[in-house]
């Protein structure tokens, strides 16, 4: 049998090239077939092929979580690091909710959320979403965006947005806005302990569909406002507290007797400094 020689390192010429290792534990249960890559089963699956990776879905369509090869990321919700949130209307679950009052519903549909008041003076219908883990705390520089709109007549209706209570208008609320219907304004609003300030945000449309967006900064002494990605107020000088376990409180009261109202939300984003 002639004799086998070592393969030579070029730039070492004494030192032969290591010999690959191979060992059976480097790849485990392969299940590489035609171009496609399979882990688990069922739709407790991870794919990869040409459309692109997923997860939970044998279907790559039809998938909770996937990105394509042009890098577009769709996901049903995001809970990272219990910082940021990212819900979705595919249910009201992990959502704290309330409906008083006769005809009050609160209704998910498109990714939407849709809350109509009772007909009665005062009556709040209302979605909040809460930390429900301990420590978890909104406390730390929030922030949150969402598009909202009215498409009842906003003259007998009050909606609000905000963080730090279950209910907008407590005066334990930290940061957000408020339509008034008394006023006919849309207006930017902070506490600091129970002391409220607020001021008009001039021009809003109340007609349309906007995205309204706060965010706090400096341990609570500046909150900007923006609406449809223009910055429309800067509040300065504040002292806001910021320790809740409400995260963001969306919520719709009827201002005139009689009258059910809707308003809607959708594209919610919550995140905190970490």
């Amino acid at each position: 049998m002639p004799e086998t020689k070592p393969i030579y390192n070029e730039i070492k010429q004494d030192e032969p090239l290591p010999e690959p290792q191979k060992t059976s534990e480097t790849i485990l249960n392969p299940n590489i077939i035609g171009g496609n890559l399979t882990i688990g089963s069922g739709n407790d699956v991870f794919k990869a092929n040409a459309k692109g990776i997923c997860l939970g879905n044998q279907v790559f369509e039809n998938a909770p979580f996937k990105a394509d090869m042009k890098g577009n990321i769709e996901i049903g919700a995001l809970f990272w690091g219990r910082q940021t949130f990212i819900p979705t209307f595919e249910s009201l679950d992990g959502w704290g909710q309330s409906a008083i009052g006769t005809g009050a519903t609160i209704m998910i549909k498109g990714g939407a959320c849709k809350l109509t008041t009772g007909n009665a003076l005062g009556n709040i219908t209302k979605i909040y979403l809460e930390g429900m883990i301990a420590p978890v705390s909104c406390n730390n520089d929030p922030y949150f965006q969402a598009n909202v709109s009215f498409y009842s007549s906003p003259t007998y209706q009050d909606v609000a947005v905000g963080i730090g209570n279950d209910t907008p208008w407590a005066a334990t609320n930290f940061f957000g806005f408020r339509w008034s219907r008394n006023d006919n304004k849309m207006y930017a609003y902070s506490y600091a302990a129970t002391v409220e300030t607020k001021d008009e945000i001039v021009g809003y449309d109340s007609t349309g569909d906007n995205v309204l967006r706060a965010e706090m900064l400096k341990n609570g002494t500046v909150i900007n406002y923006y609406v449809n990605g223009e910055l429309k107020i800067i509040k300065t000088n504040l002292n806001v507290s910021m320790d809740s376990d409400i995260y963001f409180c969306f919520a719709n009261r009827c201002a005139v007797a009689a009258f059910n109202l809707e308003a809607y939300i959708w594209n919610i984003i919550f995140s905190q400094k970490w």
